[in-house]
């Protein structure tokens, strides 16, 4: 029974990691407006978090809105979605979600620096090889090519998912996973709220279907598996153990859009995945 509680919070990220990576897919089969599909995500997911949070704690949530960090986070997960949304849609879901996966790496980096501790030299190594696979992503490195934009993009969307993540990290010494989520999805919310009318009637209604399965799986469900992790390992770790989301979202992509990765993008995420696995493996020795 002790070994299945260990295995517990591997299930939330192998789980997670499934969800969220349906998020590339979903995104390239609508053509509607990013900042929109954030906030219709955000409404979904928010419904979605609200009935869980109540059948699960027969409460409904207190959320902390007052909390400097919590805004912070909120703002940084709705900045991480947008940015990722856009490198999407100038792009290719596997260039996007290959160039939003070096946030693990990008953490560890992060999370050595604000908490000022010495970086495992593996690391530097593993980041070098990130770097050589990014590079293999966009076949010509010109600003004027849309594919180098979307993958600018998709790194600064991971700058800003890292940040989430060790803020989160933090916050929840004080709240809940669901109370750090919901608050977080409520904020994002908010902020986009300027967009809710932005797509016509008939848009959404063509879309409603993809729209509430981003909101409900990737958003409410995966995210919320990805916070409680949080509880159990490092910002950098959850990172790390949440290797599989690059071909998890460039296989789901091939049978949601038809999307077939070239065999540059495919080389790059897999000298990617093995820099992160041998991070995985130094991290698991120290464990």
């Amino acid at each position: 029974m002790q070994k299945e509680k260990h295995l517990y919070p591997y299930l939330f990220i192998l789980l997670a990691t499934v969800l969220i990576g349906m998020s590339g897919g979903i995104a390239k089969f609508m053509d509607l407006y990013p900042p929109f599909v954030i906030w219709a995500r955000c409404l979904f997911g928010l419904i979605t978090l609200y009935i869980i949070h109540f059948f699960t704690t027969k409460t409904w949530p207190t959320l902390p809105l007052k909390n400097k960090n919590i805004v912070l986070t909120g703002f940084l997960m709705c900045a991480h979605w947008v940015l990722f949304f856009y490198s999407i849609q100038i792009s290719t879901v596997a260039i996007a979600i290959v160039a939003v996966f070096t946030y693990p790496l990008q953490t560890i980096f992060l999370e050595s620096f604000l908490g000022k501790k010495a970086l495992d030299r593996s690391y530097f190594v593993s980041s070098i090889f990130v770097v050589v696979g990014v590079y293999l992503l966009s076949p010509n490195f010109s600003l004027a090519n849309q594919q180098t934009w979307g993958l600018l993009l998709g790194l600064l969307s991971a700058l800003t998912l890292s940040l989430r993540n060790i803020f989160s990290r933090t916050l929840m010494e004080q709240y809940s996973a669901n109370t750090v989520h919901i608050s977080q999805v409520l904020v994002s919310g908010i902020l986009l709220l300027p967009f809710a009318f932005s797509e016509t009637p008939k848009n959404i209604a063509e879309n409603i279907i993809p729209l509430a399965s981003l909101g409900i799986f990737t958003t409410a469900i995966g995210h919320l598996l990805l916070m409680k992790s949080l509880q159990y390992f490092t910002a950098g770790e959850v990172g790390l153990l949440n290797g599989a989301q690059p071909v998890a979202a460039i296989i789901i992509a091939y049978f949601l859009v038809g999307e077939i990765p070239t065999p540059a993008i495919i080389s790059g995420a897999i000298i990617i995945l093995a820099a992160v696995l041998f991070a995985v493996y130094t991290i698991s020795k120290t464990k």
